[in-house]
């Protein structure tokens, strides 16, 4: 589950406000200025902060429970002026998964005094929960969930009004036409919440939570896990089994209910307050009843349990709970939580993650580094930026020099080892990381380790990931430093010298046909010639008629981009540099797609080398409209790519492709519904700028739009048609048992089987919003009666996502 942000920019507005404030002798806040910080800002500061018993402007004593009931106090004092200031911080805090049970212990006692101010704060979270539901924040109403589940065991909640939320939700299991990504959010929901209330659902509810169990367990029982082998990380399920999340904590709830309800992981202060919450008013939290099924909602995707360690791989002295332990699912889903709360603050994240109170002997340390890593590899993509989970590990090797890097090494061979069964964009963010932490760390590994892998093939998948790996060293630091640092027994896995490869001045350069063109054009580009004067030069080299057509010469757009890409090598800047003075050229040169797969031709024949070069600047070449994302698409695919076909750059480029194209659809489709709301506004108000807006302006951007799905959806074909030949071809040829001498042992291996047919699982799934609208349409265009196995089965495991 992904959280609000909102929770970020809450914690460092409170943050600042502590650390710009002083104190005086009696404990009283002060502005840095020396006025007295507001009331308004010190409930927030109180509030939001209450039970961090490290923080030296707490109030209490000095354990979480006196710190609670002096908060509990304070609010009371104010509530009687201050009352909608307090619900609405109460209710951002409400959202703070890791402090659950110490605000459902402060509105304990809060209702233990005043049960109408509750009341209102209960019909305040409940119009909060419908809201969520209504727009589809499922990270809100998950938290929520849990939130209102506890509030069972302060005396504020019945438990009958906990249960008929659950009740409406298992309900929807039973609806033929909800699919079933939106009922598994439901249940989960359910299940997550059980392991705080269902002690006391069991002691006087029995019967009730033990039908809704049975619903649960049926439920599960017929639900559909096709989806399972699309999102997990590894292909097979040795040594650690990768099962689908509910069906894990379906029996890690079975296991706690043989425990007689009873886990030893929740922290929960509430139980010395026992005695305040004796005659407390109980409330019947108002009904809430899930909004109807909208097919363009999306829901939360399904999950894979993420497993790295067992107990053997933890020092003697820890004792790491099992995977199907209640404490297990507890632990991980509080790092998890740690994470996805504080993740745009990495040095706060790093402090609460390793603060995170824990009981029993838990490695804390290693349960960290494989939540960490699950949400690295979480399928289809992370929930965060990459660069969020390297920096955090790289924090938390600082914050625990003496234990963390040990852990993080300990990973690290872990992972390296079952990496042939790794999925390929795992690979990737494997390789992402690890190049990323050692340049952190001076780029210091047991590099004879792994030796033995520079003798494997090239496609080979350690092989393939140590080449790749060394590759994204060198975009961290220079080529030198990466021949320096590896030993002389994987001296061939050290990248190429990234220096440009410009044909026209090497020895062949004479015998070419475009060189005269090309010094005289290079010269140019040296004195800081015009535009005009380039164009003239190039005219030197002839265009060709075809049927009465004049057709510009592929040989005149190969020298112009070749040389000016030359001109511009010193760097990315001179480069950038160089494309926007001589923009115009490219604009009369570059006029179909043919020629848009030349420009991309020798970007690619001068740059072979520099590969971080090439995606830069397709980039550039993308933005500017030199070439176009369908043309991208079908260079990727072309004959010239093939020996770089399965480099972890290609598909860099691909995906960035395909993601400027969707920001360009649903930039517009924003722009639409905005100004198709502002018509239908001024359409009803006369006095308003309806003048200002006309059918036309709002058929014309409906057409723009339009048109641009349109493209989009073309690129997705284009790609997947693409996808479909290149693995029939094989697939083919192995049931022939057919062997292609000229495209050699690479195209024969099942290792690059793997790459491919995984990049394709890649760019389905990542793009699945996108592409699943279309995907009746992709059946009835690709599907043929002779149609290989392999694409059923892959596309029976992807309808799951929308069934």
């Amino acid at each position: 589950m992904s959280y609000n942000r909102y929770n970020q920019n809450f914690y460092n507005r409170k943050r600042r406000h502590t650390e710009e404030s002083g104190y005086d002798e009696d404990n009283k806040r002060f502005r840095s200025d020396g006025g007295q910080v507001p009331i308004e800002e010190e409930l927030e500061n109180y509030l939001f902060r209450v039970g961090e018993l490290n923080d030296k402007n707490r109030i209490g004593g000095y354990s979480i429970e006196s710190n609670i009931e002096a908060t509990a106090n304070f609010v009371l004092d104010q509530i009687s002026h201050k009352q909608k200031e307090i619900i609405d911080v109460l209710l951002e805090c409400s959202r703070l998964p890791e402090k659950l049970t110490i605000y459902s212990t402060l509105l304990g006692l809060l209702n233990s005094k005043n049960p109408d101010f509750v009341e209102e704060f209960l019909d305040n979270l409940a119009t909060n929960l419908r809201q969520y539901l209504n727009q589809a924040q499922f990270s809100a109403v998950h938290i929520l969930t849990r939130f209102i589940s506890d509030l069972i065991n302060v005396k504020v909640l019945t438990p009958k009004s906990v249960l008929n939320i659950y009740e409406k939700m298992i309900d929807l299991t039973h609806e033929q036409s909800s699919p079933q990504v939106r009922t598994d959010f439901y249940v989960y929901c359910i299940l997550s919440s059980i392991p705080w209330n269902g002690r006391i659902l069991y002691e006087q509810h029995g019967p009730e939570l033990d039908e809704l169990l049975d619903n649960i367990k049926s439920y599960l029982e017929n639900r559909t896990k096709d989806h399972l082998p699309l999102l997990k990380v590894w292909s097979v399920d040795d040594p650690h089994p990768q099962e689908d999340y509910l069906d894990c904590l379906w029996i890690q709830i079975k296991k706690l209910e043989e425990n007689d309800w009873k886990e030893s992981q929740i922290i929960r202060p509430y139980v010395s307050f026992e005695a305040s919450f004796k005659n407390s008013t109980l409330h019947d939290f108002p009904l809430i009843i899930p909004p109807e099924y909208n097919p363009e909602t999306l829901y939360p995707l399904p999950r894979v349990v993420f497993r790295m360690f067992d107990y053997t791989d933890v020092p003697e002295e820890f004792i790491l709970p099992g995977g199907h332990s209640i404490e297990r699912y507890l632990v991980e889903e509080q790092l998890h939580s740690v994470v996805n709360t504080y993740f745009l603050d990495r040095k706060l994240c790093a402090n609460r993650l390793v603060q995170l109170p824990l009981t029993n002997r838990i490695p804390l340390n290693y349960m960290i580094v494989e939540v960490v890593f699950a949400q690295l590899f979480s399928l289809p993509k992370p929930a965060h930026l990459e660069i969020f989970y390297g920096s955090l590990l790289i924090e938390l090797c600082k914050l625990q020099p003496n234990y963390m890097p040990i852990v993080l090494a300990q990973a690290t061979e872990l992972l390296f080892e079952r990496i042939d069964n790794m999925k390929t964009v795992c690979v990737e963010r494997f390789s992402n990381w690890f190049s990323y932490h050692l340049s952190n760390f001076q780029f210091k590994w047991s590099w004879e380790d792994w030796k033995e892998c520079a003798s494997e093939s090239l496609e080979a998948p350690k092989n393939k990931f140590l080449r790749e790996t060394l590759i994204k060293c060198m975009r961290l630091a220079y080529h030198q430093r990466i021949v320096d640092f590896i030993p002389e027994s994987m001296s061939s896995m050290v990248p190429d010298n990234p220096k440009p490869s410009y044909k026209y001045v090497s020895d062949e350069a004479a015998d070419l046909e475009g060189t005269p063109v090309a010094n005289r054009i290079l010269e140019l580009f040296k004195d800081r010639a015009i535009p005009e004067d380039l164009f003239s030069a190039l005219r030197d080299i002839p265009d060709t008629e075809t049927d009465g057509e004049v057709e510009i010469n592929p040989l005149k757009i190969e020298v112009f981009t070749s040389t000016l890409l030359y001109f511009g090598c010193k760097s990315f800047s001179h480069a950038f540099a160089a494309l926007a003075k001589y923009h115009m050229i490219f604009k009369m040169l570059v006029d179909s797609e043919k020629s848009q797969i030349i420009v991309l031709q020798s970007l690619h024949d001068v740059w072979k080398n520099h590969r971080q070069m090439i995606v830069v600047l397709v980039d550039k070449m993308l933005k500017t409209q030199i070439v176009e994302c369908s043309t991208i698409a079908k260079w990727v695919f072309s004959e010239q790519m093939r020996n770089d076909f399965t480099c972890f750059y290609v598909w860099e480029i691909m995906h960035s492709s395909i993601n400027r194209m969707n920001k360009q659809v649903e930039k517009l489709r924003l722009e639409y519904q905005a100004l198709n709301e502002k018509y239908k506004k001024s359409d009803n108000n006369s006095d308003s700028v309806q003048d200002e807006i006309t059918e036309e302006e709002l058929e014309y951007k409906l057409s723009t739009l339009n048109n641009l799905k349109e493209q989009q959806k073309n690129l997705f074909f284009i790609i997947i048609e693409n996808f479909f030949a290149v693995l029939s071809d094989y697939l083919t040829k192995v049931e022939l048992n057919i062997e292609n001498v000229e495209q050699g042992e690479t195209f024969k291996s099942p290792n690059w089987f793997k790459w491919v047919s995984e990049r394709f699982e890649d760019f389905l799934l990542t793009h699945n919003e996108e592409i699943l609208p279309y995907l009746k349409a992709i059946k009835s265009q690709f599907f043929t009666s002779n149609t290989n196995k392999y694409f059923i089965d892959l596309f029976k495991m992807y309808s799951s996502f929308k069934e």
